[in-house]
């Protein structure tokens, strides 16, 4: 097997990189809009109210209790239900979508350091080299290193 040249590498593992980031961000956010409802049913936001027994139920107890009999209208429970029964709006989507995005980019960034592959650590001893003063390319040495380091 030939070993690839280092600029190439570089360029390669830079490319993949954004493209799996780009992935991820996108993965999060498509996820969390889709699973939205899934999840707020699941807690018992519901098209047909509230779930007796369920989480939304504990809830909108205790909601009841803290405003006096009552939950209040713009309140946590009352934006969940409406979500539950109606889908999520625009804002609410998009938030949801922001969310996801954010949750995707940490995943991805989280794999990247628990899966570090060989490539990476031979451009980090690179990148070390160049720190030091010593340069990659001994024709050209501060250029190198400010275009390569």
């Amino acid at each position: 097997m030939e070993a690839v040249p280092q600029e190439q590498r570089r360029k390669r593992n830079s490319v993949n990189r954004h493209v799996g980031t780009i992935a991820a961000v996108a993965g999060g956010a498509v996820g969390a809009v889709a699973l939205a409802p899934v999840a707020l049913g699941a807690v018992g936001f519901t098209s047909a109210g509230i779930a007796a027994g369920s989480y939304a139920a504990s809830m909108m107890s205790a909601a009841a209790v803290a405003n006096g009999g009552g939950v209040a209208a713009g309140g946590m429970v009352a934006v969940l239900q409406s979500a539950g029964a109606a889908g999520l709006l625009g804002a609410a989507t998009a938030a949801v979508g922001s969310v996801g995005a954010a949750a995707g980019a940490g995943l991805k960034w989280l794999g990247g350091l628990i899966f570090k592959d060989k490539e990476d650590d031979e451009d980090d001893e690179d990148k070390k080299k160049c720190r030091n003063g010593n340069s990659l390319n001994p024709f050209l040495p501060s250029l190198s290193n400010i275009l390569l380091c």
